[in-house]
């Protein structure tokens, strides 16, 4: 069963983010739980939280999806596709018009993709010193480049996710840590 997650779930919402979403500041999970309560949500079996989603606005009527996870013993049954239709219901409530995220590799972008995400952009890590002029025969063109601490994030305008291969992007810009960024419009 999928729900807002009530306050006194929190802690498990915390566990599951720390286990299954590394990386994820605590402090600003709260902040998402404080600011949009309505869009934390989860997926229960037998009372117990074994799945969350959640996110925050961005900018116009955009909303990002920041995180998505079910426990390891109940995935690949539908859950985490139920768990994301209450999700995208709940922004679609607070009249948020589209829902973007950044995607991990593999069977997280078929996710998206069967749950009518497309994608729209790639982003790939370089160093700060990189030349972009040093790539003039890529068979991508940047399309911006974003300032990012000690490295670039180069920004790529995908127009087919099956033909783009980020190995041979990170390989011929000399890049890392390439990902997909997916968008879907609310109806």
């Amino acid at each position: 069963m999928t729900k807002i997650i009530p306050p006194k779930d929190y802690p498990r919402l915390r566990e599951i983010v720390a286990e299954y979403l590394p990386g994820t500041e605590i402090s600003a999970l709260d902040k998402m739980c404080a600011d949009n309560p309505t869009t934390v949500v989860g997926y229960y079996h037998d009372d117990e939280l074994i799945g969350v989603c959640y996110g925050f606005p961005t900018k116009d009527r955009d909303f990002s999806l920041d995180g998505i996870a079910i426990v390891w013993d109940y995935m690949k049954a539908g859950r985490g596709g139920e768990l994301l239709a209450l999700f995208e219901s709940q922004v679609k409530a607070l009249g948020y018009t589209s829902i973007s995220l950044g995607s991990a590799d593999g069977y997280v972008e078929r996710f998206y993709l069967k749950n009518g995400y497309t994608p729209t952009e790639l982003k790939m890590y370089v160093a700060a010193d990189y030349n972009p002029l040093s790539a003039q025969d890529a068979p991508y063109h940047i399309t911006y480049i974003q300032p990012e601490g000690d490295r670039l994030k180069l920004v790529f305008t995908v127009n087919n996710y099956h033909q783009t291969d980020k190995d041979a992007l990170c390989k011929h810009y000399n890049g890392s840590d390439a990902f997909f960024v997916f968008v879907k419009h609310l109806k």
